[in-house]
């Protein structure tokens, strides 16, 4: 069964993996929540899909057909205050670290085809080659690992990486429940294609699309 990740499981999530690593965790945890990305869509993520030169968030960017699941590109916001504040956060963290940094002025001072989410070490999260049929497909499952240890961090029984993608969904629909069409916008960011797969999902409660965004969990 979904379990819908409201806005107390989120801040729990925040709250309880601030030991280690907090400015990753955080930036981690909203990101899912807001962008509904897959777990191999988040570790491909680079700096310059989400930064302009000048080093400013984009308000609005494309998942690029080259990393999203489905091999179509895809557009994305990052106008909630929450993801901006932890993203840039994160950034600061990364940046004073040292981790993937240039001698450019540009991105700020960050390697632009650098990953925008590292592992503890300062390294891309790592995927795992997995044969099937003939076909070798590869794994996110350092992302996948990660994520299941800040669950378990934040003792959310029975909630695995999907619950962010699916929460995104009903939370969108809820909030936009006014809005003629919303169904088709939120399969649109979401990257799905089938009605029937986005019935799975609903099971609840449309707002123009950045609205929805911009309106879900408010302050985590």
């Amino acid at each position: 069964m979904t379990k819908l990740l409201e806005l107390k499981d989120l801040k729990q999530l925040v709250e309880r993996n601030k030991d280690q690593n907090p400015e990753l965790n955080a930036a981690l945890i909203v990101a899912a929540a807001i962008w509904g990305v897959k777990s191999g869509e988040l570790s491909k993520i680079e700096i310059a899909d989400v930064l302009v030169p000048k080093g400013v968030l984009k308000k609005k960017w494309v998942l690029r057909k080259e990393i999203a699941f489905n091999k179509c590109a895809r557009e994305l916001f990052t106008e909630h205050e929450s993801l901006v504040e932890y993203l840039n956060a994160y950034l600061v963290f990364r940046i004073n670290k040292k981790q993937k940094v240039t001698n450019s002025g540009e991105y700020r001072g960050l390697d632009p085809e650098s990953k925008l989410f590292l592992d503890p070490g300062g390294e891309p999260f790592k995927f795992s080659r997995r044969e099937t049929d003939n076909k070798v497909n590869l794994q996110p499952t350092g992302m996948n690992a990660y994520f299941k240890k800040l669950i378990t961090n934040a003792g959310l029984l029975g909630v695995t990486y999907k619950d962010f993608r699916r929460s995104l969904a009903i939370q969108m629909y809820r909030e936009g429940s006014r809005k003629t069409g919303v169904v088709k916008d939120i399969m649109k960011y979401l990257g799905i294609r089938s009605y029937s797969a986005m019935r799975k999902i609903l099971s609840g409660g449309p707002k123009m699309l950045h609205d929805m965004i911009k309106g879900i969990h408010k302050k985590i």
